[in-house]
């Protein structure tokens, strides 16, 4: 049990409300409130103040909200180490999408191909800004590779078209 809900408990035990306590600590009732919502906690001196008139340690008032505390650090860690975990995995997709996109751009019809469809298949990941500008990239390399290569080949027929004319 949380310390705010321990302290919520003792005081309707006691049959206190939230001003009779407040009186007797000379505090707001708001700020009892708090305690018992979980919005703040209670200083030092007060808690002191809030055992005694509980008639409860302030051991006792604690030790169920410390071990909630160390439940909570290992949830903590097993939420980080999933989250570490995933960043790995993105890393290694990432890596492997950049890979790829590079690779196709040697065969240039492919790699417009290929680099499209990674594009599609990257358009709502946020964490691919790399991959997206890679892949914007390679395609307009292997535009303008296609372009060179369609270039050529005409080129080389219209010149040995000439050649047979004259």
């Amino acid at each position: 049990m949380m310390l705010a809900e321990k302290l919520k408990k003792c005081r309707l035990e006691k049959q206190y409300s939230q001003g009779d306590v407040a009186d007797q600590l000379n505090i707001s009732r708001q700020a009892i409130s708090k305690w018992e919502n979980g919005w703040t906690t209670p200083d030092l001196d007060n808690l002191k103040l809030l055992s005694q008139l509980y008639d409860i340690s302030i051991d006792e008032l604690l030790n169920e909200s410390i071990t909630d505390f160390s439940k909570t650090n290992e949830l903590l860690n097993t939420i980080e180490h999933n989250v570490e975990k995933k960043n790995s995995a993105i890393s290694n997709e990432v890596l492997i999408f950049m890979s790829l996109s590079i690779v196709s751009c040697i065969l240039p019809p492919i790699g417009i191909i290929v680099n499209a469809w990674l594009l599609l298949k990257t358009r709502n990941k946020k964490n691919y800004l790399l991959v997206k500008v890679l892949c914007i990239i390679c395609i307009l390399i292997c535009i303008y590779n296609n372009v060179i290569i369609v270039n050529n080949l005409f080129f080389q027929y219209s010149q040995g078209n000439a050649e047979l004319i004259q």
